[in-house]
């Protein structure tokens, strides 16, 4: 028995068959199409992608039309793939994460703190190893693109073997042959091009599971600040601090910001899968107690920015931004997560959300516009006092950026409001109408088989009959018609507005049905219409 399986290990061995390693990566989320398939598979082995596929090492994802994808790493990095995008996972769960993509784009957040290491992307004519916490990869089969959103990276050119280092809102560039481009971009333009699929990050938790899930984020939350915490201790207490260090505590306190912009995702994400669930009739006690635990997380992470605020004041170089400047950067991030995280629920569910959602919105608005006024004029001392501070140019720059899109965002919010005795007027009038058709169906009914006679008398009944049908008609008649003026009127003043709120949408709903019950009366009158006629010109002596 030995004999014969060391000869199959012999023959496995020498057919080059391995055993799959598990990457330790898995979907976070699955939208469209998405396949999956080995390294060594044939280029029709790909199959359908599951939540709950065990992704190996060498394995490919792909993503098709209008599809996209978002898979967690062993080491805590995120990568979206948008659509029509491949890639390969080259790590196994014990290295940094590497990726090869193949084509298309991806958004990557590296958010684990390990000393020395980094996550690597492979393209066709570069290799970007990210230091920081976020950017975006792009490549075709001409050229490869890298921007960073958020921290710093390092290129390599494969060509050339040239090493550049790009840092936060630039892009570089990089054609076949090794000739490269490096160009300034807007982040928060480059970063609303992911919003779509950022938005489904946390999509894959049940309502049942939030409980459980809020507390694994704020667990990692509180170990990670903790670690920051300690660190900035650390360098509190060494008598000369050298740039080194500082680079190094602010490369591992931007990826906790990573950690905290991505959690922000998902606690939107869950916050609207409460919303929808309290519409859907949820007992009112268990949603309130998760909207309490949501609610708490956000106050925690607004703690943790503020605190970031008085650690990131560390510096060893007069080359460095003021501490004053750094100080404002963080609020003004602080401040601008407000606003985009809004942005991410309106795009998560344009037309469901409340009145009073617009209106906490737009309240919201306006304080960060006064955040970032207050800021403004302390980038301005800064600037007064050094005029070629580039930092505090920069800052001023962005902060200008920032009120302007506030500002336009705060005109899409502009909706108008329907009072909830406008709906309940409505809900009445659909409730008359549905009554008033089961009364003429009855009515009908029974003036078809009561009144068969051809007597005069007969025929005086059935004009009777008929003319208290259309007079109860007439009344439902009426009561649509004031009703499809109030629906008008609101439409109309409504028709330019971006977003439709809840309310707009249930009063539309409901006025749809009211004109269907409508309909049918018609269909019912216009019958008894045509037979009165008859009658009329049967009986018009009696009319007389």
């Amino acid at each position: 028995m030995k004999r014969w399986f060391v000869v199959f290990l012999l023959v496995f061995c020498s057919l080059g068959i391995a055993w799959a390693e598990d990457s330790g990566a898995r979907f976070s989320s699955i939208s469209g199409q998405v396949d999956l398939r080995p390294d060594a598979g044939a280029a029709d082995a790909w199959k359908s992608a599951k939540m709950e596929s065990m992704l190996n090492v060498d394995d490919h994802v792909k993503t098709g039309e209008d599809s996209s994808a978002i898979i967690g790493f062993a080491d805590m990095s995120t990568f979206l793939l948008k659509n029509e995008s491949e890639i390969v996972i080259n790590t196994p769960p014990t290295k940094d994460s590497k990726v090869h993509l193949l084509s298309g784009k991806i958004w990557v957040n590296v958010k684990k703190m390990v000393k020395d290491g980094e996550m690597s992307v492979e393209m066709s004519q570069a290799v970007a190893g990210i230091k920081g916490t976020n950017i975006t990869c792009s490549t075709s089969l001409t050229e490869d693109r890298i921007q960073v959103l958020r921290g710093i990276a390092e290129v390599l050119i494969k060509e050339s073997q040239e090493h550049v280092s790009l840092k936060e809102g630039e892009e570089l560039i990089v054609k076949s042959g090794g000739k490269t481009e490096k160009l300034e971009i807007n982040i928060q333009q480059e970063s609303d091009k992911w919003k779509k699929e950022l938005s489904k990050l946390g999509d894959s938790i049940q309502l049942n599971d939030l409980p459980d899930s809020i507390r694994s984020i704020m667990d990692n939350e509180d170990r990670t600040f903790k670690g920051i915490q300690t660190q900035h201790g650390t360098l509190l207490s060494a008598n000369i601090l050298t740039d080194d260090q500082i680079y190094s505590f602010r490369k591992d306190a931007e990826r906790f910001v990573g950690v905290l912009m991505e959690d922000s995702v998902i606690l939107s994400s869950l916050q609207l899968k409460v919303d929808q669930a309290i519409a859907a009739g949820t007992d009112p006690t268990t949603a309130a107690g998760y909207q309490k635990q949501i609610a708490e997380s956000r106050k925690i992470q607004q703690n943790y920015q503020t605190q970031l605020v008085s650690m990131s004041r560390l510096s060893a170089s007069k080359n460095a931004p003021s501490p004053e400047t750094d100080q404002i950067r963080t609020e003004t991030a602080a401040t601008w997560e407000t606003i985009d995280g809004l942005t991410r629920q309106l795009q998560g569910n344009p037309n469901g959300m409340s009145q009073d959602w617009f209106a906490d919105a737009l309240s919201q608005s306006n304080d960060a516009l006064k955040r970032l006024g207050e800021q403004a004029t302390r980038v301005q001392a800064v600037l007064d006092a050094n005029p070629t501070d580039a930092a505090a140019l920069g800052l001023m720059k962005q902060i200008g950026g920032y009120q302007t899109q506030i500002n336009t965002f705060m005109r899409s919010l502009n909706v108008v409001t329907i009072e909830a005795a406008e709906l309940t007027e409505m809900d009445q009038v659909e409730f008359t109408l549905s009554d008033s058709i089961l009364k003429l169906r009855g009515l009908i009914s029974q003036y078809n088989t009561t009144f068969q006679g051809t007597t005069k008398a007969q025929d005086e009944s059935r004009l009777r009959a008929t003319l208290q049908i259309l007079n109860d008609y007439g009344r439902a008649k009426r009561s649509y018609l004031s009703a499809q003026r109030r629906y008008q009127a609101i439409m109309q003043s409504a028709s330019g507005q971006k977003y439709q709120t809840a309310e707009q949408t249930e009063f539309k709903e409901i006025f749809d049905r009211i004109s269907n019950t409508f309909q049918q009366l018609g269909v019912a009158a216009d019958e008894l219409s045509t037979r009165l006629q008859d009658l009329e010109g049967q009986l018009g002596h009696y009319l007389k």
